[in-house]
């Protein structure tokens, strides 16, 4: 699946690109950095994801790529990663994801998951969801789901949602699937998206 993530969605890479979580699927081309806390895998960097702030001067990157890795924090550090994110990278820059569908066995059944996703959550990360505007004033509010540990939300928006139905699903047509995966398991396998970083 990663060359059909890496299709459908290289439009939103750019000149230099981070590949966050990356273990052994190593992004090789030109203006790549390959991150991760393993250093066996032979990455570029080798740093824990946890470990606040990433090696990484503010505005550096056009794109960060997590392939099937957000998956594996809980929901308060995965708001400290996507706050990361719009620190080093560039305004206009994407933060591109791709995740095991919460329901799908290969989202909720793996021990190693901490988090399951779905499209409904994407709007949990982005600040226009906790702000309110009056007056033409922004308040940032002090909200509990406000930001963590006192990190404010970034504002993006979404460049682009797809999703691979299961191998069962592949060549129905988009209704019957998207009508199945409201009622059963295991109809979609997984979930990609772009996030498009609007201001800081």
């Amino acid at each position: 699946m990663q060359k059909e993530f890496e299709g459908m969605y290289g439009r939103f890479y750019g000149d230099r690109c981070l590949n966050i979580g990356s273990g052994f699927t190593l992004e090789k081309g030109p203006g790549w950095t390959n991150m991760d806390f393993n250093p066996e895998c032979g990455c570029d960097v080798v740093h824990n994801m946890l470990d606040f702030p990433w090696p990484f001067e503010d505005n550096t990157f056009d794109t960060i790529q997590a392939s099937h890795v957000m998956e594996h924090f809980f929901g308060h550090d995965v708001i400290r990663i996507v706050y990361e994110c719009s620190r080093i990278l560039k305004l206009g820059g994407h933060f591109v994801i791709a995740v095991p569908y919460g329901t799908h066995n290969n989202g909720w059944a793996n021990l190693h998951h901490k988090q399951l996703w779905s499209e409904h959550m994407i709007g949990y990360l982005f600040r226009s969801s906790y702000e309110v505007k009056e007056d033409g004033k922004i308040d940032s509010g002090t909200g509990a789901h406000h930001g963590a540990q006192g990190l404010q939300y970034a504002e993006w928006s979404i460049a682009g949602l797809s999703f691979t139905p299961a191998k069962d699903w592949l060549g129905k047509p988009q209704a019957e699937i998207a009508e199945a995966s409201e009622k059963y398991l295991n109809v979609i396998q997984e979930m990609q998206f772009a996030m498009k970083l609007e201001e800081k």
